[in-house]
């Protein structure tokens, strides 16, 4: 299906001038402005009576003052007096016309500097072929004369441009200094020797003439991609006569893909201007119906570089309205989905950056590059270059006076430091465009952030009341062996409740079990604040476990459906990271608020304080059930299919999460009794190493799907358990506590690393139906196992001691992952064979 392409409205675009948006809008092929029909009428309307043009009225004189420089800088001001037939004021078409006569005589210095640069060429038997410059005065512009001058490109097969560059210096071209460590597909630009300084003036006919002399036509090592078949335009090579001017130049196909790959490298390198994209706006209105030349072309270019070139067509019809020859719009519709994404947002970004400083074509640069480390090299080139160019446009004289150099030495400097402030000043923008990026492209389907919106205001509340709860509890006169009753009534529920919130899930659906879930658990905490009564409170904490298993059994489900097959890993990876995100949210929000409450004098006890904070957070998990209720889940009939799957997979699967929960659950409900009691640490430094642990937890789980899609999905949950045993062991020979916490905090985010290649290969291997029984099950032994390890692991502390009972975790996760890779490695459906892996990086990616 063929993309649609928008046509930009530049007077609604951000950053874009009111002025300059006028001169783009009537720079449109769409516009109804009225061409002139030669350049000479064009110098003929400096006199004549201004016609109206609505895209003009009410600029002021400054506004006209910004429209001449943006369009001096960007080679259009010839191009907007032949466009607009004599709407302008009439002091800018008395410029344009001035600007016109001048630029005619610098195109006839550069013919004549041409024709003595081909002969020298020749006399020396030097072979090359012109490109852009000259060879665009006639198809890719109205007239030869609108089209601004400046330089002389000339293309070399192999070694030839260093003998063509031997030649030139006969002639008295130089190089320019400060360019030869730049990114280029030319040698260092070539220039007489001269006095002449630049004095703002584009059109000077007597400005230096400057010799590119190209050794390749696409540089990929800069660029990180390939062009395929620009190898073969030097054969395909040909001439054309422009004034009786004989200029060697490429097939006019090959010409096309020149100009379109000479777009595409200033566009990535954020240096595009735009004539350059006008040019291939014209070209393509020009020859819409000329079907012979693009049969040739389509036949003559590779797809890959067919596609390339149509990142630069698609520019050039959605900025000035071009009319688009149907083989250039279907290679427009094959773009990769990234890069018609990036069109779909980005595609103002290059006029924009002209006013206001951004590197949006970054996005489109990584959506054109396959790996991480070839991101990584562009973002860190792009963003902190490792050379910043002199921007000086003249070579040095021989002996030059000590005035010129110290204006040079300042324009230098000047230049430099305008740059480091372009850099400096983009760096915000990055970063935040950056991760809108991502999240627009990492390929998790948009029904996931609703649910993700869900999880983090559920979260959030949720976590607050718990955090709270105890020691409201306490404030109300319960004593510790009280709140021990109440956390096993919850317990009690959760496993009580785990069997029928799969079966529940399964007869109401998945979305339905959530909102249901979202709306009793807001309620019930609610109802558990205003409790003061103790068979009440224990009532209401088992009532609580059974409404929280519910939504676990729940949630792994509802991750799998609303991200979609491709991105579980990701996706489960975002929303272990919102669980902790939120946590720490919550602990900040829920420490401070009592304290905020009673020094305002809103309320006059802290109890009071406490209890106020927690029914706002229950209101806030409520508010959860608006984007639930959101969520298109599947349901299914409750005849259709059993709830909880059965088979080989599920019962190895339990076995292996079996052990790997009573490994772990040995050792988490004690980790603060360990630090505390066995090291003797403060409470504040265990504090700080439960927070590290945190952070290192977030780090982690991001970084799951990338360990998952090199090492395959159950090879890399193997790897993870057996890093976290390695990491338990080391904390067991650990008597040093600063070693003892990195060795703790590597052991966390191993733990929980794993947690999303688990949830994705239980998810996979079962029918979406079976679920949210699946996830009952896991929970229940998961649940039951952590109980019973918690319960033997406190009776072996006190007599065995922390390192005996660490040492037995850890071996217990190293079993752990040898029953994973043993019992599930080809018995499941995702194994780490060259086909299945294949079909795995399809799931991750």
């Amino acid at each position: 299906m063929a993309p649609e392409l928008h046509s930009i409205d530049w007077a609604r675009t951000p950053a874009i001038p009111r002025g300059v948006a006028a001169a783009l809008a009537a720079l449109r092929f769409d516009a109804p402005n009225g061409r002139l029909e030669n350049v000479e009428e064009l110098q003929a309307q400096a006199c004549a009576t201004i016609l109206p043009n609505p895209s003009f009225e009410n600029l002021e004189d400054s506004e006209w003052q910004q429209v001449l420089s943006f369009c001096d800088r960007s080679r259009l001001t010839l191009l907007l007096g032949w466009n607009c037939n004599g709407s302008l004021p009439e002091s800018m078409r008395a410029r344009i016309s001035c600007n016109l006569a001048r630029n005619s005589q610098k195109l006839e210095r550069l013919k004549s500097a041409f024709v003595e640069i081909a002969r020298t060429l020749e006399e020396d038997s030097i072979e090359y072929v012109a490109l852009r410059g000259l060879t665009h005065l006639t198809e890719y512009v109205p007239e030869a004369r609108l089209r601004c001058q400046g330089d002389i490109d000339l293309f070399f097969a192999g070694r030839s441009a260093v003998r063509a560059a031997e030649s030139m210096g006969r002639l008295g071209y130089r190089p320019m200094e400060g360019l030869a460590e730049l990114p280029t597909d030319h040698l260092p630009a070539m220039i007489r020797n001269s006095d002449w300084e630049w004095k703002g003036d584009h059109y000077d006919p007597d400005a230096p003439i400057s010799l590119d002399l190209h050794f390749r036509l696409w540089d990929q090592e800069t660029e990180r991609f390939p062009a395929p078949g620009t190898e073969q335009f030097w054969d395909r090579r040909t001439c054309q006569i422009f004034e009786g001017t004989r200029i060697l130049c490429l097939h006019p196909a090959d010409r096309l893909a020149s100009a379109a790959l000479h777009l595409l490298r200033h566009l990535l390198r954020s240096s595009l201007v735009p004539s350059q994209v006008y040019e291939i706006a014209w070209f393509l209105h020009s020859r819409t119906a000329d079907d012979a030349f693009w049969n040739e072309w389509s036949a003559l270019h590779a797809p890959e570089l067919r596609r390339l070139e149509a990142i630069g067509f698609r520019l050039a019809t959605e900025w000035f309205g071009c009319a688009l020859p149907p083989a250039a719009a279907q290679e427009i519709a094959g773009l990769p989905e990234a890069v018609q994404l990036w069109f779909e947002r980005y595609c103002a970004s290059p006029m924009q950056a002209l006013f206001h400083p951004n590197k949006n074509e970054l996005w489109l640069h990584f959506a054109l590059v396959a790996s991480a480390g070839d991101r990584r090299a562009i973002f860190f080139r792009r963003v902190i270059p490792p050379k910043l160019p002199t921007g000086r446009t003249a070579a040095l004289d021989d002996q030059p006076t000590k005035k010129l150099r110290m204006r040079r030495r300042a324009h230098d400097r000047a230049h430099a430091f305008a740059r480091v402030l372009f850099h400096a000043r983009s760096l915000p923008s990055v970063a935040w465009e950056g991760a809108r990026w991502w999240l627009r492209t990492c390929g998790i389907s948009p029904p996931f952030w609703n649910f993700f919106v869900t999880g983090a205001l559920f979260d959030f509340g949720i976590s607050i009341f718990i955090l709270l709860y105890n020691i409201y509890l306490l404030d109300l006169g319960y004593r510790e062996d009280f709140l021990g009753t109440v956390a096993g009534a919850m317990t009690a529920g959760t496993i009580a409740g785990t069997l029928p919130a799969g079966l529940l899930a399964r007869r109401i659906g998945i979305r339905n079990c959530l909102v249901a879930c979202v709306a009793a658990a807001a309620i019930v905490a609610g109802t558990r604040t205003l409790a003061t009564t103790g068979p009440l409170v224990v009532a209401l904490a088992f009532l609580n476990g059974v409404i929280m298993a519910v939504w676990a059994v729940s949630y792994v489900p509802a991750v799998a459906q609303s991200a979609g097959p491709r991105n579980q890993p990701l996706a489960y990876s975002i929303s272990t990271v919102e669980g902790v995100g939120m946590g720490i949210l919550a602990g900040l929000a829920g420490g401070w608020m009592p304290k905020l409450l009673l020094g305002a004098g809103l309320a006059a006890t802290r109890v009071a304080a406490t209890r106020v904070v927690m029914l706002v957070a229950c209101g806030a998990a409520l508010l959860a059930v608006l984007p639930a209720s959101r969520l298109r889940l599947a349901a299914f009939p409750p005849q259709a299919r059993r709830t909880y799957p059965r088979g080989p997979f599920i019962g190895r699967f339990l076995i292996a999460m079996g052990v790997w929960s009573l490994a772990t659950g040995s050792f988490d409900p004690f980790f603060n009794a360990y630090f505390s009691h066995h090291l003797g640490l403060p409470v504040e430094r265990v504090g700080l190493i439960f927070a590290s642990g945190h952070v290192g937890q977030v780090l982690m789980v991001l970084a799951a799907p990338l360990v998952l899609r090199r090492l395959g999905l159950i090879s890399g949950i193997m790897a993870m358990q057996l890093a976290t045993g390695i990491a338990l062991v080391l904390l067991a020979a650990s008597s040093v506590p600063a070693a003892a916490g990195m060795f703790y905090i590597s052991y966390v985010g191993f733990r929980w690393m794993s947690e999303p290649g688990l949830f994705t290969l239980l998810m996979k291997e079962v029918a979406p139906e079976q679920q949210s029984g699946a996830s009952a099950l896991n929970i229940l032994v998961t649940s039951t196992t952590n109980a019973i390890a918690a319960a033997a692991a406190g009776f072996a502390l006190m007599r065995f001691g922390y390192p005996t009972v660490l040492v037995m975790a850890g071996a217990g996760t190293l079993l752990a992952a040898l029953l994973f890779r043993g019992l599930l490695a080809g018995k499941s459906r995702t194994t780490d064979s060259p086909g299945a892996a294949k079909s795995a990086e399809v799931l991750i990616r």
